[in-house]
């Protein structure tokens, strides 16, 4: 009966896996059909202004779903190997302890009323 168990918690989380890819790629093709319908968008409204800055916004728009279609998405679902979680933890401890030491350090008001700013 244990084993029946073990086996349907398995069998579950590769089911949530499954539908965390298929979320995630369903998601990038979502992205690559706004950038079609804004790119022409932007070719029937070309003579407007900004038209190059969003062709490049689009351009890179499609460049990073492509790379994130290209990823393996599976292994950054699991949680991919220890030693990225490692520095991934390491960086937001770093992130956290340097909010800290911002917070410890009383600023003072742009005003220059001599009061400590509450930000």
């Amino acid at each position: 009966m244990a084993g029946a168990r073990g086996g349907g918690a398995a069998i579950e989380g590769v089911s949530d896996l499954r539908f965390r890819l298929r979320t995630l790629k369903i998601g990038i093709c979502v992205s690559h059909g706004m950038c079609l319908a804004i790119g022409i968008y932007v070719a029937l409204t070309w003579e407007r202004l900004h038209r190059t800055l969003i062709v490049w916004m689009l351009g890179l728009a499609v460049a990073w779903s492509l790379v994130l279609w290209r990823a393996p998405i599976e292994s950054i679902v699991r949680g991919g190997p220890r030693r990225s979680r490692a520095r991934s933890t390491s960086a937001w401890r770093c992130s956290t302890s340097t909010r800290a030491r911002s917070r410890a350090t009383p600023r003072r008001s742009a005003s220059g009323s001599g009061r400590a700013s509450p930000i």
